[in-house]
């Protein structure tokens, strides 16, 4: 009889689970649909018809606004006009400076994406990197979250983020915190984040509510 009611349990648990992957695949395809009129709205409005720069720009837009809300303290520029400078630049209450490029690409991001993030660190001497990818993969990186450690750098890349507040303000918390740590702990945090992180997403599985409450209040 227990496994029978455990069985039950399982098809119903099964059953469940399609119904929350169907409907958070709608939510996902509905999202993109949005993006995709607003890219058609701006190309009107604007007359230009680079589609990819409107998605690009869309996605910078969307971090540095989430973020502005997040640290009301931090003080956050952009700078995607400029040469050899990250999309969105981050000084933290306390003083550390962040670079933050966003990709909110339709393909895998490619390795010269990376190495060119990583030679925008290197030339405006920067220590801290979070590299964002939206919906897409990076290449030659196979976890969600990656971790480098190197020249008294750390960088963090995340990748096959969905477009809200709680993906966002998740990867810069896990670097600030990994900025607090001494170098020598970071050897192993990419086999620590990812065994992790299941229970990272649970502790935070209200954050996109909450995000919205605060806006609300203020």
């Amino acid at each position: 009889q227990t496994a029978g009611k455990i069985n039950e349990l399982m098809i119903r648990i099964n059953g469940l689970q399609s119904v929350i992957d169907l409907n958070t695949s709608n939510t996902h395809e509905t999202i993109r649909m949005h993006n995709d009129k607003i890219v058609d709205i701006v190309a009107q409005i604007t007359g230009k018809t680079n589609k990819s720069a409107h998605i690009g720009q869309i996605g910078e837009n969307y971090v540095i606004n989430v973020l502005k809300t997040a640290y009301p303290k931090a003080i956050f520029e952009l700078s995607v006009s400029e040469a050899h400078q990250a999309d969105i630049h981050m000084t933290s209450e306390d003083g550390k400076k962040v670079f933050i490029e966003v990709k909110n690409y339709t393909s895998t991001i490619q390795t010269k994406e990376v190495d060119k993030f990583r030679y925008d660190l290197k030339t405006n001497d920067i220590k801290f990197g979070l590299f964002l990818s939206f919906g897409e993969k990076i290449s030659k990186m196979h976890n969600k979250f990656h971790v480098e450690n190197y020249d008294d750098k750390i960088v963090l890349y995340a990748s096959c983020l969905e477009q809200n507040p709680s993906d966002v303000i998740l990867s810069l918390e896990a670097l600030l915190r990994l900025a607090d740590i001494d170098n020598n702990s970071i050897i192993d945090v990419n086999k620590n984040l990812n065994e992790s992180l299941p229970q990272i997403i649970k502790m935070t599985e209200d954050l996109d509510e909450l995000f919205t409450q605060t806006n609300q209040n203020f």
